[in-house]
This record gives C-alpha cells, sequence and structure tokens, in this order.
C-alpha cells in the first residue's frame, strides 16, 4: 500500500491545490470494500485536464498505475462515476452530459 501511495503521489500533487477534502474510508458513493482507501474531493481547476491528461481512457484510472474510480459530483450528486476495473462508466441523467456526449460522437446507452 505504501508503494502504491508513494507512486500515485506524482498524480495527487498535480492536483494538490484543488483537495477540498480527503479521509481514509472503505467506501465512496455505492462502492464497498473490506479494504481502507484514500478518499479525495477535489475541486475542478485548470489543473484537472492535467491530472486528466496524464491517459486519454478512464478504464486505465486503476490500481497500481492510477489513482482508482474516479467520479464526478455536482451539487453534492454524482453525475459520473467509473468503476475501472469492470470497464464501467455511468453518466447520471443530466441534459448538458447528454448534449456533450452526442456532439462529441461519444457512444453511450441509456439504462
Amino acid at each position: 500500500h505504501l508503494a502504491y501511495m508513494k507512486w500515485v503521489k506524482r498524480y495527487i500533487d498535480l492536483i494538490r491545490d484543488d483537495i477540498i477534502e480527503s479521509h481514509t474510508d472503505t467506501g465512496y458513493l455505492d462502492q464497498v470494500s473490506s479494504i481502507g482507501m484514500e478518499v479525495y474531493h477535489v475541486a475542478i481547476s485548470e489543473r484537472t485536464s492535467g491530472f486528466f491528461g496524464q491517459t486519454d481512457d478512464f478504464s486505465k484510472w486503476m490500481y497500481p498505475a492510477f489513482p482508482e474510480d474516479p467520479c464526478f459530483l455536482s451539487d453534492g450528486k454524482c453525475v459520473f462515476q467509473c468503476i475501472a476495473h469492470e470497464k464501467l462508466f455511468f453518466v447520471m441523467e443530466d441534459r448538458e452530459i447528454k448534449r456533450f456526449l452526442k456532439r462529441n460522437r461519444i457512444s453511450f446507452f441509456k439504462e
């Protein structure tokens, strides 16, 4: 775990100034684990694109290469959730996001 935390520190450092809060927990949103994990609540800023620009594929955001399973919240509500190791990505119902996906020809299906 310590080697992993040292490895991902380079990514966390990219957004260090945007971290609102962090804590250790056994889950976040609807994901639960028996292993403690670091959960970061981070504001979006000009540094965000540099952070996510480290790869062009959300499915790569998983242990041990990257911090795992990024998600986005708006007004305390999840609008994007990623479970990278299962290649599952959820975009919650949102007109603006739906327009973005269509405009950029990103395939999706409504659940």
